[in-house]
């Protein structure tokens, strides 16, 4: 039995005829009069050696103008080529126009740091923003999908080469050719995987299907579907005529798509109102372990942060409330006046860095989670929570899966991850969340634990373990062998007086034979140390 990977192609069009290869995609056109383009939205793009599918995602752009007076053209077929054979699957889809929106050099240049993997630095994050803007769009163009069989039991590392061609409905064809890589990663016993942040078709195109199929293409084995409250009470997607039944209906959507190995959970999303009447809400918060019965007592826009926070608390037993995308992206920020409004963690990756360590560093227990914030399939590429839940079971309960996934999330014993990239600390055999005493001056000890993925690159990692805003320790590994671990134990500190919040960062270069190719980040903590 084959394994089956998964593409999705969303199409634009170029409108000349051009030829076009960079960062290690490349693109033809076919068509003298209206030429067209076909890009991969990723690099490379990575699965789980387990996974029976994969999204591949590919992009193509229109520049010109002359296509304004030319009867619209459709993509009528996709079809992937790889090595042992070929799938097709036919349709009617339309393609996205980018004339007069933007220009083909900045394109070109955005499309550099779009399609590259790993973490982007703050200029590559703003230089990308213009493609984004117009991939969010769905109502200009249509996602095609089509599974692709691939060899089983490959080992990680392994390397497809695979070609993808669209024909159009004026006979003209383009092509792009990407590559997909197999990996896997070797966590402790007990920590499990999984996206934190991610909305299904009530707001977005993501079916949960799709989204499944994705979460099972990293190896996750949870994820939290967090659609905004106020969208879930009233879309027309759900069954009921009623708030209350179309909660219930959504809610039941978690179990009834969660498999043996995969638990999908019930989160919400919902936007703090301006309190301070500068005219901008104040961000987002996100709920998890849900009840059942729709909560009433949260409202969309008409309550505080703070009164947010204390509403879902108060909606379920161990309730976690997140701060969402906190350094805004393309969504909003949080004010950091609001930090102090209770929350139990910040979603770190992505956007949600700086917040996470200056609200650690105020004094506030905020636990670092991962998520996409994915409301289409482009923007799902790895990111999420590794949690810390010895009670789930690939064969347990739904009900027993989901509580011990929120539990992990209250307490904080996670860790955010970029990529899927594992790693994690311990102070007096304490994991992250916890509160540890002891004298003031004495000598406290601590461990690490980062594990890279195993894929084919070998890594290199470098940590730094803060105090508050104080670097205490930090170092770099030697160059590991693909999938390598760094394992430091018995590594000392002195006690300082008063409370004081350690936190752990960690990035991994991963590296071929002639230097990185891309980097990823994990963030953890934080671990309260209390000088008595």
């Amino acid at each position: 039995m084959k394994k089956l990977i998964q593409v999705a192609v969303v199409l634009l069009l170029f409108t000349s005829i051009v030829s076009v290869s960079f960062a290690g995609v490349s693109a033809n056109a076919s068509n003298a009069d209206r030429g067209t383009s076909l890009y991969l939205t990723r690099l490379e793009t990575f699965y789980d050696v387990k996974a029976t599918s994969v999204p591949v995602y590919c992009v193509v752009a229109d520049f010109s103008d002359s296509i304004i007076s030319a009867p619209p053209r459709y993509i009528t077929s996709v079809t992937a080529h790889m090595p042992w054979g070929t799938e097709t699957k036919e349709g009617m889809w339309r393609p996205l126009r980018v004339s007069g929106l933007l220009n083909k050099e900045t394109w070109d240049n955005a499309w550099t740091s779009f399609c590259r993997p790993g973490v982007k630095n703050k200029s590559q994050i703003e230089s990308v923003k213009p493609i984004e803007r117009l991939l969010k769009d769905a109502s200009s163009y249509d996602l095609i999908l089509i599974q692709l069989p691939v060899e089983p039991e490959v080992g990680p590392g392994h390397r497809t080469t695979f070609t993808v061609v669209a024909a159009l409905s004026d006979g003209t064809t383009v092509e792009a050719t990407g590559t997909m890589i197999a990996q896997s990663i070797s966590a402790p016993a007990g920590w499990i995987n999984g996206d934190t942040h991610i909305h299904t078709d009530i707001e977005g195109t993501l079916q949960r299907t799709e989204i499944r199929n994705m979460a099972q293409s990293y190896g996750h084995e949870f994820t939290y579907i967090t659609d905004h409250l106020d969208l879930i009470r009233t879309s027309s997607k759900l069954n009921g005529s009623t708030a209350n039944q179309k909660w219930a209906s959504w809610w039941n959507l978690s179990q009834t798509h969660s498999l043996v190995g995969y638990t999908m959970c019930p989160g919400i999303e919902v936007t703090a109102k301006d309190a301070n009447g500068d005219g901008t809400a104040d961000g987002d918060v996100l709920g998890y372990k849900m009840p059942s019965a729709n909560p009433t007592n949260i409202d969309n826009l008409s309550m505080t942060s703070a009164n947010l926070v204390s509403a879902i608390h108060a909606a379920n037993t161990n309730a976690a409330v997140f701060a969402a995308h906190p350094d805004g992206g393309l969504g909003a920020g949080i004010p950091t006046a609001v930090m102090s409004a209770g929350y139990d963690g910040a979603q770190a990756v992505e956007f949600g860095e700086d917040f996470w360590e200056s609200s650690i560093n105020s004094g506030f227990r905020t636990a670092a989670s991962g998520g996409s914030d994915a409301h289409w399939g482009w923007q799902f590429v790895g990111q999420s929570t590794w949690a810390y839940a010895p009670s789930w079971s690939p064969t347990g309960s739904w009900s027993n899966n989901v509580n011990a996934i929120a539990d992990a999330m209250k307490s904080g014993t996670i860790a955010a991850s970029s990529d899927g990239s594992f790693g994690y600390f311990r102070i007096a055999n304490s994991l992250p969340g916890a509160y540890v005493s002891a004298r003031t001056g004495s000598t406290i000890y601590y461990d690490i634990d980062a594990r890279a993925l195993n894929n084919g690159y070998t890594a290199r990692i470098i940590w730094d373990l803060y105090r508050g805003s104080t670097r205490v320790n930090g170092g770099t590994s030697s160059i590991l062998p693909s999938g390598g671990v760094l394992q430091l134990s018995s590594l000392s500190t002195i006690v300082q007086s008063g409370t004081r919040p350690y936190f752990l960062n960690l990035r991994f270069d991963y590296m071929d034979g002639i230097g990185t190719v891309f980097s990823s980040t994990v963030l953890c903590g934080p671990v309260y140390v209390t000088g008595t």
